[in-house]
């Protein structure tokens, strides 16, 4: 859900630049004086603002992007603790293979009590890790589900039709009827306002 709602906003805001930004250009090669590339410029910073709600009227909705955005940098920090931790113990797991390996050849065998209770202690900690960013992945997940129906529902609020249509390309259902067939009742079904007033 994530990788996709941070996909389609991307793609939206770079739908929006290349669209101004072709009408800035259109105008300044139309221009016939200064003033007309000046006021091409304010129209082109205006929309640009308006669409990617750079803008006060757009605050409520800009609240809900930005908690979206936040929920992203917390599954970024997760998965980073995740990656850390799964390295950290697989180092761990590789030198006590080795260890024993250099054991054997020097003709011992099994582990020594002291190995035993260093190794379980790893182990028990290993779980541990795996359970908290297991807990933080789960909430932020659900954060993450929360923020992103309340910035749906706020963007069909908006007085703008672009602002409504956004919502449309944002929301998820068309992505899981594909992936789930048209029985999926998920978890972004009926989050929106109909955008048709």
């Amino acid at each position: 859900d994530l990788v996709l709602f941070i996909y389609k906003a991307v793609v939206s805001t770079q739908s929006t630049g290349e669209c101004s930004w072709k009408e800035l250009e259109t105008a300044v090669n139309t221009a016939e004086n200064l003033d007309n590339i000046i006021e091409a410029h304010k129209r082109f910073l205006g929309i640009v603002s308006e669409r990617l709600m750079l803008n006060q009227e757009h605050l409520q909705v800009l609240t809900k992007l930005y908690a979206n955005y936040q929920n992203a940098i917390s599954f970024m920090d997760a998965y980073d603790k995740a990656h850390d931790v799964l390295k950290k113990t697989n180092m761990i797991r590789e030198k006590r293979q080795e260890d024993i390996k250099i054991k054997t050849k020097q003709g011992g065998w099994g582990v020594e009590e002291k190995d035993e209770t260093r190794m379980t202690q790893e182990d028990t900690d290993f779980k541990t890790q795996l359970k908290a960013i297991s807990k933080q992945l789960t909430y932020t997940h659900k954060t993450f589900s929360d923020s992103l129906g309340e910035f749906l529902v706020a963007l069909t609020s908006e007085a703008d039709d672009s602002m409504k249509f956004l919502s449309l390309r944002i929301d998820f259902n068309e992505h899981y009827k594909q992936k789930h067939g048209n029985n999926f009742n998920g978890p972004y079904i009926n989050r929106t306002k109909s955008v048709v007033a």
